[in-house]
């Protein structure tokens, strides 16, 4: 008997890797999709039916192996529109995801959040670390067998060339410039998490009730932007500053807990595989 799975932000980039890794290792999911809207895409001749928000609160009284919550807005979206409608429209996705735990009986779940949650009472702290939080909380009351996974950095297929991502950016930049140039004067550090690894974990591993930092390894942002210039074999521009300066913007976890313990080495060919996995879903 196949296992049901429902995933609420499927069609984003961390949807759209669940689904090509559940396609990859041909597991026989019944797989429940949530996106804004409803809408049906079809890929390699098979549909993918996608209910909205509003669908998912008359789901009741059902029993699920597997509740992945990709469900956010991103802090870039705070550009975009007011701080009230931001805060609006993350509590109403809080609430489904509150209202369906609540209705529901669900045997492994997973939040996915932020290490930008440390930023509460620092300088950095905004509106996306305070409704990170309160996603949180709400996960944790209303939840049995779960796991909060608080991401850095991210690396995997299935990328949008327009997200505001160091990874992204550099694909972007040298696919259609033949070039990659790093901005930062500074060197960059940040936490990364190949996606696949953790999947792995989830579905196979009875690990669960636990709220981790979830990355596999520490990068410079340099090191990728050499591995993607390589790839495209485009110019690698860099200022001069960057090493010299003594200063260093950190995005790194400080805990070690879960990179201890289930944390791979992220290899050369898993950016390149990353990088050239052309089976866009969406």
């Amino acid at each position: 008997m196949s296992k049901k799975v429902l995933i609420f932000g499927a069609s984003g980039w961390l949807g759209r890797m669940t689904l090509n890794y559940i396609k990859k290792n041909n597991l026989e999911y019944n797989t429940t999709l949530v996106a804004s809207t409803r809408r049906v895409v079809k890929k390699d001749n098979v549909n993918f039916r996608f209910i909205s928000p509003n669908d998912l609160k008359n789901i009741q009284n059902e029993s699920y192996d597997y509740y992945l919550n990709f469900a956010f807005l991103t802090q870039e979206k705070l550009n975009v529109i007011n701080e009230i409608e931001y805060s609006n429209i993350i509590d109403e996705i809080i609430k489904i995801s509150r209202n369906f735990l609540s209705k529901n009986n669900i045997k492994k779940s997973l939040l996915i959040s932020s290490g930008a949650v440390y930023w509460k009472n620092t300088p950095k702290e905004n509106l996306y670390t305070i409704k990170k939080l309160e996603q949180e909380d709400s996960f944790l009351q209303h939840n049995n067998n779960y796991i909060i996974g608080r991401l850095f950095g991210v690396l995997g297929s299935q990328y949008d060339l327009n997200s505001q991502y160091a990874f992204t950016s550099f694909i972007k930049a040298a696919k259609e410039e033949k070039q990659v140039k790093i901005e930062s004067k500074v060197r960059v550090l940040r936490s990364y998490l190949y996606f696949e690894n953790f999947l792995d974990l989830f579905f196979n591993d009875s690990f669960y009730n636990q709220t981790l930092d979830i990355w596999d390894r520490v990068f410079d942002i340099y090191e990728i932007a050499q591995i993607v210039s390589e790839i495209y074999k485009a110019e690698l521009i860099v200022d001069s500053t960057y090493f010299d300066s003594e200063k260093v913007n950190m995005y790194v976890s400080s805990n070690y807990e879960y990179q201890k313990k289930y944390g791979k080495d992220i290899t050369y060919n898993d950016i390149k595989n990353s990088i050239m996995n052309k089976n866009i879903f969406f």
